[in-house]
């Protein structure tokens, strides 16, 4: 499992430059997506998934990220 947790309340997402198109499950169809508190709950793990096509191929990959996370 990949998991991101960042004190914060935004973290960028980057699903690489190689790609024809990308579309994530939180909205958007660029190759950086900036998750913030507006997409997701705060201290909550949620599953984002960014769909990419390669040469007509897609591919998916999935991580969790908790937004506002307290140590």
């Amino acid at each position: 499992k990949k998991e991101i947790k960042v004190e914060d309340n935004q973290v960028l997402l980057d699903a690489g430059e190689i790609y024809d198109a990308y579309k994530w499950s939180v909205g958007g169809n660029s190759q950086t997506r900036l998750i913030t508190t507006k997409d997701i709950p705060a201290g909550k793990k949620t599953k984002i998934d960014v769909t990419v096509t390669y040469r007509g191929f897609e591919f998916t990959d999935s991580l969790f990220v908790i937004l506002s996370f307290e140590k």
